[in-house]
C-alpha cells in the first residue's frame, strides 16, 4: 500500500494527470486503505489527502467534500501523524471546499486559520499561508470587499517576493495568480489599463513556463480560466457618485480590449481540444461560460458555431457546476446566461425562474457585481411582460446596488499608497 501511494503521489507530481490512468489506481488504493484503516491510519490519511489533491485537480469538488471531513477527522483522532508543516492542511482544505458551495460561511471560518498560519515559523516556504490568503482574497473581491482584497493582497506580494519562495518550484505559479488577483482587482475599481497589465503579465508567464503551446499543465489551464474569468467580466462603468440622481437601468459589457483577449484564447481549437479531452470538469465549466459571455458582445464569426447551440451548451455547463462542482457563485453566473437564453427561445417561465434562483444565490453569497447583472436582466424581463411598476422597483433596487458597489469602490482607492503597489506591482527577477 506504500508503494501504491507514493506512486498515486508521483502522478499528482505530474504537470497534467491523466483522467484513466490516476482513476483506476486511485480507485484500488481508496478500498485497500480503507480495509487497513484500523491497524495503519497514517496510510490511510496520506492516501485521503493524495486523494483530495487529486479531486481538486480533476474539479471533482463534491467528492472531495466528504474525504475533508474524513481527514478532518483522521487528524483530530491521529494528531501527531501528519508532520509539524501539514498541521494546518486539513482546515485549508475545509475552507476550499467551503469557497465553493458557501463563500460566505468560508469568509466567516477563515480567521481562525489565518491567525494559526500568520504564527508558523517560516522557516520553510509559506505555501499554505499564501492558498489560504488567495483563497480569501477571491471571496472578498466577489463580495465587493476591495479594500480588504487590498490589505491581504499587500501580504501576498510581500510572500511573492520572499527568496525561499523564489527559489521553489511554485513561484512562477504563485507569481501568475498574484496578476491574476491583481487583475480583478483592477478590473472591479475600473482601472481598466492596469487590468490589462496583469492580464498581459500572467499570460507572459503562462507563456515563458510552457515548452509547447497549448500543452499547458493543469495549474496553468485553471490560471487561463482566471484569465478569462477577467476578459470577460462585467465593467460597472461609470458607476454613480454620491447624491447623483437614480442610475438608468442598462446593460453593462466587458471591456473591449479585454474581450478581444478572450476570443483570442477561445477560438483556439488545439487548447479547446486540451480542455475538452481533459480531466478537468471545473476548467472544462469555465471555458463553456466564457464561450456563452463571448456571445453576448462583440462580432466574432469564426466562433458562431458554437454560439449556434448555446442552449445545449449552457445545460452542459450548468450540469457539470452543480454535479460535479458545487460552485455557488460559478452556477448563479451561468444561470444568469441561461435565464435569458431560456426566454429568447420562448421558455419563459423557466428562464424567469432561472434568473430567480440565480439571485437567490448571488444574495446568500453576497456577490454584488452578479445582483447587478441579475438585476439588468430581470428589469428586461419586466419590460417584456409590461409589468411597470415591478420594472420600477427593479430600477429602484439596482441603483442601490450600484451605489453600494462605488461606496466600496471609492474605499478601496481611499488606501492611495496600497492602491498603488498593487496596480503597479512586478515581482524582480531572481538571478539564476
Amino acid at each position: 500500500l506504500w508503494l501504491l501511494e507514493v506512486l498515486c503521489h508521483s502522478i499528482l507530481e505530474q504537470p497534467s494527470v491523466s483522467s484513466d490512468e490516476s482513476s483506476k489506481l486511485f480507485t484500488f488504493c481508496d478500498g485497500f486503505s480503507t480495509q487497513l484503516a484500523a491497524s495503519r491510519p497514517d496510510l490511510r490519511m496520506y492516501f485521503v489527502l493524495l486523494h483530495v489533491l487529486l479531486l481538486f485537480r480533476t474539479g471533482d469538488v463534491v467528492r472531495a467534500g466528504p474525504l475533508v471531513q474524513e481527514l478532518e477527522t483522521l487528524t483530530q483522532q491521529y494528531p501527531t501523524l501528519l508532520p509539524s508543516t501539514w498541521r494546518h492542511l486539513p482546515a485549508l482544505l475545509h475552507l476550499q471546499v467551503n469557497a465553493y458551495y458557501n463563500p460566505t460561511a468560508a469568509i466567516s471560518m477563515s480567521s481562525s486559520l489565518l491567525s494559526a498560519l500568520q504564527s508558523d515559523a517560516r522557516d520553510s516556504p509559506p505555501f499554505l499561508w499564501f492558498d489560504a490568503h488567495l483563497t480569501i482574497c477571491h471571496l472578498l473581491d466577489a463580495q465587493g470587499r476591495y479594500g480588504e482584497v487590498g490589505h491581504l493582497a499587500t501580504e501576498l506580494l510581500r510572500v511573492v517576493d520572499l527568496p525561499n519562495v523564489a527559489r521553489s518550484g511554485r513561484h512562477t505559479s504563485m507569481r501568475t495568480a498574484v496578476h491574476i488577483l491583481l487583475a480583478k482587482y483592477a478590473h472591479a475599481v475600473n482601472c481598466m489599463d492596469d487590468a490589462i497589465n496583469h492580464v498581459n503579465a500572467a499570460f507572459a508567464l503562462i507563456l515563458e513556463d510552457t515548452p509547447q503551446w497549448p500543452q499547458l499543465s493543469d495549474v496553468h489551464l485553471m490560471h487561463m480560466m482566471g484569465l478569462l474569468e477577467v476578459a470577460t467580466a462585467m465593467s460597472c462603468f461609470p458607476l454613480p457618485k454620491a447624491g447623483a440622481p437614480p442610475a438608468v437601468v442598462q446593460p453593462f459589457f466587458p471591456d473591449d480590449n479585454l474581450l478581444e483577449f478572450a476570443a483570442g484564447v477561445l477560438r483556439d481549437t488545439n487548447l479547446r481540444a486540451l480542455i475538452y479531452n481533459g480531466p478537468s470538469k471545473e476548467v472544462r465549466a469555465k471555458w463553456l461560460w466564457g464561450t456563452q459571455c463571448l456571445g453576448l458582445v462583440g462580432t466574432y464569426p469564426d466562433m458562431d458555431t458554437l454560439r449556434s447551440y448555446m442552449l445545449s451548451v449552457l445545460q452542459d455547463c450548468l450540469e457539470l457546476s452543480t454535479s460535479s462542482i458545487n460552485c455557488s457563485n460559478i452556477t448563479a453566473e451561468i444561470m444568469v446566461l441561461f435565464g435569458p437564453k431560456l426566454i429568447e427561445f420562448g421558455r419563459l417561465d423557466e428562464g424567469e425562474r432561472t434568473l430567480t434562483n440565480a439571485l437567490k444565490i448571488a444574495m446568500h453569497t453576497k456577490n454584488l457585481k452578479l445582483q447587478v447583472q441579475i438585476m439588468i436582466e430581470v428589469h428586461a424581463s419586466c419590460g417584456r411582460k409590461d409589468q411597470v411598476k415591478a420594472q420600477s422597483v427593479v430600477a429602484d433596487k439596482f441603483a442601490k446596488k450600484l451605489e453600494s458597489l462605488a461606496r466600496k469602490v471609492d474605499r478601496a482607492l481611499e488606501n492611495h499608497a496600497v492602491h498603488t503597489q498593487l496596480l503597479t506591482w512586478k515581482v524582480q527577477e531572481t538571478s539564476t
